[in-house]
Formats: structure tokens, sequence, C-alpha cells
């Protein structure tokens, strides 16, 4: 039979290991967060295209379409793409059922030029003629 005090240090010794495990459990989780931040950069770089070209499949159309009449979406963001090797970075925001004017009886899409940093200047002209 333990004694009180053997009692009392059995309990702060599983309160130390409990509050540790969470403690790693937390750390765990911010890593698994960073790991996927990592993850999507690295996606972002391995498919950056620099032409001012974007090609965009939008898996799962038929699904995300009815998620987007149901309301359950509002739009999909592209990958980023570049118009240039040091031109903006720009995405492209579908509305699978409209947007504005265009609400459920149009597809809208838009483009979306992005923030790169705040190193970044104004440039003065952006080409998006027809190819």
């Amino acid at each position: 039979m333990l004694t009180h005090h053997a009692h009392l240090l059995s309990y702060h010794f599983a309160e130390d290991v409990r509050t540790k495990f969470i403690a790693h459990d937390r750390t765990i989780g911010l890593h698994d967060v960073r790991l996927s931040e990592i993850d999507l950069r690295l996606q972002c770089a391995e498919t950056a295209n620099y032409e001012g070209v974007l090609i965009w499949k939008i898996g799962e159309y038929r699904q995300r379409k009815l998620q987007a009449v149901g309301g359950r979406i509002l739009s999909l963001y592209s990958q980023p793409f570049y118009t240039s090797r040091y031109g903006y970075k720009m995405c492209a925001r579908i509305y699978l059922n409209g947007d504005g004017v265009g609400r459920g009886t149009h597809l809208s899409l838009f483009f979306v030029v992005m923030q790169v940093g705040s190193h970044c200047t104004v440039l003065i002209s952006v080409d998006l003629s027809y190819r």
C-alpha cells in the first residue's frame, strides 16, 4: 500500500507527464501547420510560370459547380503565375455560379494582381495582349 507521500509523488509525476504531453502535442500541431505552409510554397514554386500563361485544371468541376449553386463555395483561386520574370504576380479567381449580374447564369472569371512584398514598386504598364 502506498503512503500518502508516495500517492502525492505519483500524482505530481502523472500531472507533469500530462503537461509535457499537451505541450508536445501543441508543438507537433504547430510543426504540422508549418510543414503544410512550406509544402504549399514549394508547390507554388514548382508550378511558377513566368511566361504570362496560366493553365488551370479545375478538378471535380461538377461537384464544385453544385457547391457554388448551393452557396457552399463562392469562388476558387488558381495557382499564382507571373506576367514575366520580373513582372506582376497574378492569379485567376473564378465564380462557377457567376458574380454580380452574371450570378446564376454565367461563369465569372477575374484576374487578381497579387502583392509580392513590401520591396515591390509600382510597375508602369502591363501587357495583357491576347496570344
